[in-house]
């Protein structure tokens, strides 16, 4: 029981990148990235989750390093596993919308 709690709260700190992305706008996407001191620009919606990592770590140095790195290696691999269970959503998306244009709202 214990270890499924574990796992349940690290799933719940690393936060999901896919769930973070999916059905969400670009303002949304934008927001949190800018937070987190994002240099990305833009951002395709199939693989949402992997890009939202992979824009996690273009980001401004933080003092955590390698605890975050871990973290968002970890969280990828579980994206990449519901980034290819959201593909029909997001190709109509991308078809539909285009990419996340991260900056576009945000100033």
């Amino acid at each position: 029981m214990k270890k499924i709690i574990t796992i349940a709260l690290t799933l719940k700190l690393i936060g999901c990148g896919t769930a973070s992305t999916v059905g969400r706008d670009n303002y949304a996407v934008g927001s949190a990235l800018m937070r987190q001191g994002s240099y990305c620009n833009s951002m395709p919606r199939v693989y949402s989750g992997v890009a939202y990592n992979l824009c996690k770590m273009n980001s401004k140095p933080k003092n955590f390093g390698n605890i975050i790195l871990a973290c968002t290696v970890v969280d990828s691999m579980f994206s990449v596993v519901l980034d290819t269970a959201a593909l029909p959503y997001t190709i109509y998306s991308q078809n539909k919308y285009g990419s996340f244009r991260l900056r576009e709202h945000i100033r």
